[in-house]
């Protein structure tokens, strides 16, 4: 995406939200979608509600939410942005003067919006460069307590832009999007996160519908989950990409992939073979090697396969059937007659790889079948 050295690790694991801001700019040669981006604002100006003490905020957030959806006229947005600029000039301390700007970003025109550039915002060295240093210490404290959640709520609002995922038809059910649409418009305090009662709900429906697996461990994550959250837009068929109308070229992407046939720098492979059936290779042990090791658990091949195995019963139960695997090769191996599954599968083995936390559990749901 970016020139920078930003790749698809960085933005699932980075707590500094600039960068990525960046990294979507450059995607996007600075056209973002609006909507999605003045959710992202609205999401941080929520998050540290607290703070914004001024009632002048809160009407500019609610009115810049509605605006994002549609209910608010560009004379509303702008009569709110001045409303927002006038409650901010006269506060120049930290914490309030940066919860004050966040809602003047979020409440910029849309044209300003797509080409992420906010008049209010400054980085944290722009600011300590340009205060004494007391106040400068106040500046890093804040984006390092603040920064964290703002990534978080990009990678929620975005995704993984790096490898997009579709939820799939099966999904597009009445009830579905239903539940969606409740998830959207019922929102918990204190944060004013998506209600995470109904989310729950939600995952359940979606893991009925066979939903892959990125949404499906998306919608059960910890959050944060605010509106613009990827997966609740694509059921309510809502803008998904990063521009509008417009297919957004990722070479770093097509250079080097994750699940490609035959690419020996891949964590998977997919090759077909003769027969016109397809065999998954995985052998790339070593990164989660200690984690197997803390557990008691093989890491190596044999130990992928029965964890792979237990992934594939708790997340993709259906495809158990259309799935064979080799034990007691020394490397991961799966067979299947269809290529898709396979992909879902290396999916589940990719999360894995990067959420520790996910596998220990796939680890541990193994351990208790052989228990059995």
């Amino acid at each position: 995406m970016s020139q920078q050295q930003f790749d698809e690790h960085t933005w699932c694991s980075t707590t500094e939200s600039n960068p990525m801001l960046d990294d979507l700019a450059a995607a996007t040669k600075g056209q973002l979608e609006p909507r999605k981006l003045r959710l992202f604002y609205c999401a941080v100006c929520r998050d540290i509600w607290h703070l914004l003490k001024d009632e002048r905020f809160h009407q500019a957030v609610d009115i810049a939410e509605r605006y994002a959806d549609g209910l608010a006229t560009p004379a509303e947005l702008a009569r709110a942005a001045k409303a927002a600029s006038a409650a901010a000039k006269p506060l120049l301390k930290v914490p309030d003067m940066y919860a004050a700007h966040a809602v003047c970003d979020a409440t910029v025109d849309d044209r300003t919006m797509s080409t992420c550039t906010w008049p209010w915002s400054m980085t944290p060295s722009q600011h300590a460069a340009s205060t004494k240093k007391a106040a400068a210490k106040a500046n890093e404290a804040y984006f390092a307590a603040t920064n964290p959640r703002k990534a978080a709520f990009l990678r929620c609002i975005y995704g993984n832009p790096y490898r997009p995922a579709n939820i799939g038809q099966s999904c597009q059910t009445p009830p579905i999007i239903a539940l969606a649409q409740q998830a959207y418009d019922s929102r918990a305090l204190p944060g004013f996160e998506l209600n995470p009662e109904i989310m729950n709900q939600l995952v359940d429906a979606l893991e009925k519908a066979g939903a892959n697996p990125e949404s499906i461990l998306h919608v059960r994550g910890p959050g944060p989950h605010a509106r613009g959250c990827w997966v609740v837009d694509e059921l309510l068929g809502r803008p998904v990409n990063l521009a509008p109308q417009a297919k957004i070229t990722q070479p770093d992407v097509e250079a080097k992939p994750i699940i490609e046939s035959g690419n020996e720098f891949s964590p998977c492979q997919i090759i077909e073979e003769e027969s016109g059936d397809y065999q998954l290779l995985f052998c790339e042990f070593e990164s989660t090697s200690k984690t197997f090791e803390q557990l008691g658990y093989d890491g190596g091949g044999y130990g992928w396969h029965g964890v792979v195995d237990a992934l594939v019963r708790w997340k993709l139960p259906k495809l158990k059937k259309k799935i064979d695997f080799d034990p007691e090769a020394s490397l991961f191996v799966a067979f299947s007659p269809d290529k898709e599954v396979l992909r879902q599968v290396a999916t589940l083995i990719r999360i894995a790889c990067q959420d520790e936390a996910f596998l220990r559990e796939a680890i541990g749901r193994a351990h208790r079948e052989l228990m059995d």
